[in-house]
């Protein structure tokens, strides 16, 4: 019988993995109560002392002359900044899907970016971005539960200010040799974390090219939030492309951690601070801009989404079984290969049980090994991986799986044949 290796994308050499610990999220422990009270007093308190501060710094500053500047932009500086908006929270969408991967969460990948986007629309507009965060996920994905929602919201919060500081860090370790090496040297960690991700990711709790994911689509975000507010800076009034990008950076941080609505007043501050050679009513104007284009607008859109009522998600035709727990199916098995399940496998099996998979979980792979029961489903084998976050791969199939393997589009590589002898 010839054997085929069918995969959708070039395997990784990896060791084999509990079944549990690959269909499974992994646990978070709830903060408790003094934990949550402090951090929900955190904002105000930080907004009060921000303001303050904000306030004697703009001496001399009126609401009319913010006004005036408001007016004097013209259409298309709102219009690159909308559009830039809008390609910005595209990668926020991306960097979510990516986090659900991470967490397995098996929710279906458009919610998934929706979800996100509705999160990061809302929080960063009211501020409390754990909390608000995880409410809007919680409306958009109601089959998710409120804590899967709190675990995404949690996970955002925490993945997205370690990628921007690793970005920060590397962008200013660039700049010392000058802005090409500040852009060339983040590309450059993305590109050695994408290619290492088969050698070193299975002494990793997280694959490395998770790790270059939300490291680019952070930088494409934060790059693109970091344009809206450049095109409302005065002409020749800011520092250059990497130097502005560190000073934007500075001032998000800032005001993310402030957990004040938009960050208001810790953003400012920074910013007043990283570019003093701006007029104060010129940089609030360009900032009162940017609030509108990059907070307002998109939480207004996400509101009105969200107030809609949310539809849930079908689930997949096919579902892990343990061996054990199918003895019908493992009494007439579909090979003597399927045998093997027993030994720490286990089974992804359709509801009527007349199609399904034997199973194995390797770091980021699912592998299906030998012959399919029924039908090749290799349509729901796909969908069951791409939601666990996992690579799917059909090892040691026969010729008429790995045929119709190849018309839906699968890679089919014939690794070895296996002899059988007749002993008469």
């Amino acid at each position: 019988m010839l054997q085929h290796l069918i995969s959708r994308k070039d395997p990784s050499a990896a060791r084999n993995a509990a079944y549990d610990s690959a269909f499974s999220a992994p646990t978070l422990t709830p903060p408790n109560k003094a934990l949550r009270v402090a951090k929900i007093l955190i904002a105000p308190l930080a907004l009060g002392i921000c303001l303050l501060l904000l306030w004697h710094r703009l001496e001399g500053v009126s609401l009319q002359m913010i006004g005036g500047l408001l007016a004097s932009y013209s259409w298309w500086q709102w219009a690159l900044a909308g559009a830039a908006t809008l390609v910005s929270f595209g990668a926020i969408a991306a960097t979510e899907f990516r986090l659900h991967l991470i967490l397995r969460t098996q929710i279906p990948p458009k919610q998934a970016r929706r979800a996100g986007m509705a999160g990061v629309a809302v929080s960063q507009a009211l501020g409390l971005g754990t909390l608000t965060g995880a409410m809007a996920r919680w409306r958009a994905l109601p089959q998710a539960g409120f804590w899967t929602a709190t675990q995404l919201s949690i996970a955002m919060s925490v993945g997205f200010l370690a990628a921007m500081g690793g970005l920060l860090g590397l962008v200013q370790l660039g700049l010392s040799a000058g802005w090409l090496a500040a852009i060339l040297l983040p590309l450059a960690v993305m590109a050695a974390l994408r290619l290492s991700g088969p050698l070193i990711s299975a002494r990793l709790p997280v694959d490395a090219r998770d790790l270059a994911a939300l490291l680019f689509w952070t930088a494409v975000d934060t790059g693109l939030a970091a344009f809206v507010l450049w095109l409302f800076l005065p002409s020749g009034s800011a520092l250059g492309a990497a130097p502005f990008f560190i000073a934007y950076l500075l001032a998000l941080g800032a005001g993310l951690l402030s957990q004040s609505p938009g960050g208001i007043g810790a953003f400012e501050m920074v910013l007043m601070a990283a570019l003093p050679h701006i007029p104060a009513s010129e940089l609030m104007a360009a900032a009162l801009a940017y609030r509108l284009t990059y907070h307002i607008a998109p939480a207004l859109v996400a509101l009105l989404w969200l107030v809609r009522p949310q539809k849930g998600w079908a689930e997949p035709d096919l579902h892990p079984v343990l061996a054990r727990n199918a003895p019908r199916i493992m009494t007439n098995p579909p090979e003597a290969a399927w045998g093997m399940a027993w030994q720490n496998g286990a089974l992804m099996m359709s509801a009527c049980e007349t199609r399904g998979w034997q199973v194995r979980c390797a770091p980021h792979i699912l592998v299906a090994l030998g012959l399919p029961l029924g039908a090749p489903d290799l349509a729901g084998l796909c969908a069951v991986a791409r939601r666990a976050g996992r690579q799917p791969l059909v090892y040691g199939t026969d010729a008429k799986t790995a045929a119709s393997a190849r018309k839906a589009g699968w890679a089919v590589i014939c690794v070895n044949e296996e002899p059988y002898v007749n002993p008469q």
